[in-house]
């Protein structure tokens, strides 16, 4: 089983607390009154407001409170922060402080959220798929969270949305394929309202959370619908359910114009081809625009698989890389945010997130990864993947331009 990191504090009444809320300032008056003891001990400079610097600094001390570094803070380690806070003789924490505590977390965690669920920015912060019964686009999400890493992805996000101040409509752009959507806050509070209902088996549940993340989820899927229209792409009951990582309908060469390329793992037998790492020979197939083979190599999968992220990993330029993983009877994508090697230069780790749970990495040794791996999709800025394909020959079924 993978080990997992959380970009959140958790506390025994799991609640939580997002290491990311330091970006966004509270007001004193959007904390309960009992916690205001809490509020000011924190706002150092008196004005009412936590800033960055000052969330940052609760930060630290929970940080340092987390003792086991398990990102839980128990009531153990509560106590202990609380208990350093006290300047009188009497060191003892009550459960009501204690309790306020956690509120006075609680408080911030709703700023963070209120401000991401309603605001855009162009910055994709916490965004999760809802549910298996979704619109289906774990492949959108996860690129999106791949490029929102990157310097030129997350140019490409931010520039790509604007709002008429006066009618508040949202305009996406999506500049690679020359569209341009209309997003209103009427269809904004419907696809939010669509996904509060997942529990009773209907509406669509969108994406939760990041605002910029739900415009882009609705403006791929009115480009979809007219694409369907116009006869050029097939209905599926899901409009953006299961489309490409890296090809003409990926998230990147919607928003850039650029496609990437894409490693097909490929086996006599398709349904061991992402069930098992003890197969002897598979062969991964490299696709640009997932249409025209480029190349091809054939070997033991989780050699390949080691050597081809060691190749994507290995060169400065700032890419997105994702993969697809068998998931029961169906694929599920991920977002592959970087790997570690061990003292021998091999794979030790591969760390993914995936976009039900976008504020956790899950940290895959190898054989977890190989174990269920599908494909892997990898887009940059520069358009230069030779360096990626070292040890690959021409596909035998490669479309020359």
């Amino acid at each position: 089983m993978p080990n997992f990191e959380r970009n959140y504090f958790q506390f025994n009444d799991n609640s939580k607390i997002n290491k990311d809320s330091v970006q966004y300032s509270v007001n004193k008056k959007d904390v309960n009154k009992e916690c205001r003891t809490l509020f000011d001990h924190y706002n150092t400079d008196g004005d009412k407001k936590l800033g960055e610097e000052e969330l940052t600094e609760l930060m630290l001390d929970l940080k340092n409170a987390d003792s086991d570094e398990d990102d839980v803070i128990s009531s153990k380690e509560a106590n202990k922060l609380l208990k350093s806070m006290k300047t009188g003789k009497n060191k003892k924490v009550t459960k009501t402080e204690r309790k306020n505590f956690f509120k006075f977390l609680n408080s911030i965690q709703k700023n963070y959220m209120n401000n991401i669920s309603n605001n855009s920015d162009g910055i994709i912060d916490e965004a999760n798929q809802q549910g298996a019964t979704g619109v289906g686009d774990c492949w959108m999400l996860s690129q999106m969270r791949g490029m929102s890493k990157t310097e030129w992805g997350a140019k490409a996000i931010k520039d790509s949305i604007s709002q008429d101040k006066e009618t508040g409509t949202y305009k996406v752009n999506l500049k690679g394929v020359n569209f341009e959507a209309e997003i209103t806050q009427k269809e904004i509070d419907k696809a939010r309202k669509d996904g509060q209902t997942l529990q009773n088996g209907k509406g669509s549940p969108y994406t939760s959370g990041d605002l910029d993340a739900l415009l882009l989820e609705l403006s791929v899927e009115k480009y979809f619908k007219q694409e369907i229209d116009n006869g050029n792409l097939v209905r599926r009951d899901k409009i953006l359910f299961g489309n490409q990582m890296a090809g003409k309908t990926s998230l990147q060469y919607m928003l850039t114009g650029k496609t990437g390329h894409q490693y097909q793992f490929t086996t006599n037998n398709v349904e061991k081809a992402g069930n098992t790492s003890s197969m002897d020979e598979v062969s991964i197939s490299c696709w640009k625009n997932v249409q025209d083979y480029v190349s091809m190599t054939t070997g033991d999968k989780k050699e390949m698989t080691q050597e081809l992220l060691k190749n994507i990993f290995s060169d400065t330029d700032e890419k997105s890389v994702t993969c697809a993983l068998k998931n029961g009877n169906i694929a599920h994508a991920y977002t592959i945010k970087d790997i570690k090697l061990d003292k021998d230069d091999n794979i030790e780790e591969v760390l993914l997130i995936n976009p039900t749970a976008s504020q956790i990495v899950a940290h895959y040794s190898l054989d977890e990864l190989t174990e269920k791996l599908l494909s892997i999709a990898v887009t940059n800025e520069s358009d230069n993947y030779d360096a990626y394909n070292e040890g690959f020959i021409p596909h035998p079924r490669r479309i020359e331009d």
